[in-house]
Protein backbone atom coordinates (compact mmCIF):
# COMPACT_ATOMS: atom_id res chain seq x y z
CA UNK A 1 0.00 0.00 0.00
CA UNK A 2 0.80 3.65 -0.29
CA UNK A 3 1.97 5.23 2.72
CA UNK A 4 -1.37 6.72 3.47
CA UNK A 5 -2.72 7.20 7.10
CA UNK A 6 -6.70 6.96 6.00
CA UNK A 7 -5.92 3.83 3.63
CA UNK A 8 -9.76 2.44 4.80
CA UNK A 9 -11.22 5.80 3.89
CA UNK A 10 -9.74 5.89 0.54
CA UNK A 11 -10.78 2.49 -0.91
CA UNK A 12 -14.69 3.23 -0.24
CA UNK A 13 -15.16 5.55 -3.06
CA UNK A 14 -13.15 2.33 -5.30
CA UNK A 15 -15.46 0.31 -3.83
CA UNK A 16 -18.47 2.14 -4.22
CA UNK A 17 -17.83 2.81 -7.73
CA UNK A 18 -17.12 -1.20 -8.23
CA UNK A 19 -20.47 -2.26 -6.64
CA UNK A 20 -22.06 0.84 -8.99
CA UNK A 21 -20.25 -0.56 -12.02
CA UNK A 22 -21.22 -4.16 -11.43
CA UNK A 23 -25.29 -3.27 -10.79
CA UNK A 24 -24.89 -0.72 -13.45
CA UNK A 25 -23.67 -3.49 -16.00
CA UNK A 26 -25.79 -6.24 -14.67
CA UNK A 27 -28.93 -4.03 -15.28
CA UNK A 28 -31.47 -3.56 -18.30
CA UNK A 29 -31.01 -0.65 -20.50
CA UNK A 30 -34.36 0.76 -21.67
CA UNK A 31 -34.18 0.39 -25.65
CA UNK A 32 -35.24 4.26 -25.85
CA UNK A 33 -32.48 5.65 -23.65
CA UNK A 34 -29.98 7.26 -25.66
CA UNK A 35 -26.20 6.21 -24.73
CA UNK A 36 -23.22 8.14 -25.67
CA UNK A 37 -20.29 5.85 -27.36
CA UNK A 38 -20.88 2.62 -25.51
CA UNK A 39 -17.26 2.09 -25.67
CA UNK A 40 -16.18 5.26 -24.55
CA UNK A 41 -18.54 4.32 -21.52
CA UNK A 42 -16.44 1.18 -20.78
CA UNK A 43 -13.24 2.92 -21.01
CA UNK A 44 -14.17 5.66 -19.24
CA UNK A 45 -15.87 3.15 -16.55
CA UNK A 46 -12.75 1.06 -16.03
CA UNK A 47 -10.33 3.16 -15.99
CA UNK A 48 -11.89 5.33 -12.66
CA UNK A 49 -12.15 1.83 -11.05
CA UNK A 50 -8.56 1.10 -11.57
CA UNK A 51 -7.45 4.99 -11.10
CA UNK A 52 -9.60 4.82 -8.07
CA UNK A 53 -7.88 1.55 -6.61
CA UNK A 54 -4.39 2.51 -8.20
CA UNK A 55 -4.36 5.30 -6.09
CA UNK A 56 -4.46 3.22 -2.82
CA UNK A 57 -1.55 0.43 -3.63
CA UNK A 58 2.08 0.48 -4.20
CA UNK A 59 2.98 0.92 -7.73
CA UNK A 60 4.38 -2.88 -8.51
CA UNK A 61 0.60 -3.74 -7.71
CA UNK A 62 -0.29 -2.10 -10.38
CA UNK A 63 -0.11 -4.65 -13.15
CA UNK A 64 -2.03 -7.34 -11.07
CA UNK A 65 -5.19 -4.83 -10.80
CA UNK A 66 -5.11 -4.10 -14.07
CA UNK A 67 -5.24 -7.65 -15.00
CA UNK A 68 -8.26 -8.44 -12.18
CA UNK A 69 -9.99 -5.16 -13.45
CA UNK A 70 -9.88 -6.69 -17.27
CA UNK A 71 -10.92 -10.36 -15.23
CA UNK A 72 -13.92 -8.68 -13.75
CA UNK A 73 -15.15 -6.46 -16.95
CA UNK A 74 -14.86 -10.06 -18.99
CA UNK A 75 -16.73 -11.88 -16.15
CA UNK A 76 -19.49 -9.22 -16.03
CA UNK A 77 -19.79 -9.91 -20.11
CA UNK A 78 -20.10 -13.18 -19.66
CA UNK A 79 -22.95 -12.81 -17.40
CA UNK A 80 -24.74 -10.05 -19.60
CA UNK A 81 -24.80 -13.02 -21.92
CA UNK A 82 -26.55 -15.17 -19.76
CA UNK A 83 -29.62 -12.26 -18.80
CA UNK A 84 -31.49 -12.41 -22.04
CA UNK A 85 -31.75 -8.75 -21.65
CA UNK A 86 -27.94 -7.88 -22.38
CA UNK A 87 -25.35 -9.44 -24.48
CA UNK A 88 -21.84 -10.29 -24.50
CA UNK A 89 -19.48 -8.57 -27.29
CA UNK A 90 -15.63 -8.59 -27.13
CA UNK A 91 -15.10 -5.34 -28.17
CA UNK A 92 -16.36 -4.02 -24.89
CA UNK A 93 -14.26 -6.56 -23.12
CA UNK A 94 -11.09 -4.97 -25.03
CA UNK A 95 -12.88 -1.61 -24.09
CA UNK A 96 -12.81 -2.69 -20.87
CA UNK A 97 -9.05 -3.72 -20.61
CA UNK A 98 -7.90 -0.55 -22.54
CA UNK A 99 -10.05 1.27 -19.40
CA UNK A 100 -7.84 -0.67 -16.71
CA UNK A 101 -4.62 -0.19 -18.53
CA UNK A 102 -5.40 3.59 -19.09
CA UNK A 103 -6.74 3.64 -15.47
CA UNK A 104 -3.76 2.08 -14.24
CA UNK A 105 -1.15 4.47 -16.76
CA UNK A 106 -3.05 7.04 -14.41
CA UNK A 107 -2.45 6.03 -11.17
CA UNK A 108 1.58 5.81 -11.89
CA UNK A 109 1.27 9.18 -12.84
CA UNK A 110 1.71 12.25 -10.53
CA UNK A 111 -1.93 11.96 -10.55
CA UNK A 112 -2.00 8.93 -8.83
CA UNK A 113 -0.44 10.76 -5.77
CA UNK A 114 -4.05 12.31 -4.97
CA UNK A 115 -4.93 11.04 -2.01
CA UNK A 116 -1.49 11.30 -0.47
CA UNK A 117 -1.83 15.18 -1.01
CA UNK A 118 -5.20 15.60 0.57
CA UNK A 119 -4.00 13.60 3.61
CA UNK A 120 -1.29 16.32 3.23
CA UNK A 121 -3.44 19.05 2.84
CA UNK A 122 -5.19 17.75 6.04
CA UNK A 123 -2.48 17.15 7.78
CA UNK A 124 -1.28 21.08 7.43
CA UNK A 125 -4.59 22.34 8.23
CA UNK A 126 -4.99 20.42 11.45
Amino acid sequence: MRPLQYRWLWLVPGSAWLAWLTAASLAPVPSEMPLPSDKLMHIGAYCTLLYLFGCCFKPGKLPLLVVLGALLGLVIELIQSTTGYRSFEWADGLANLSGAILGGVLALSPAGQLFMRLEAMGRERG
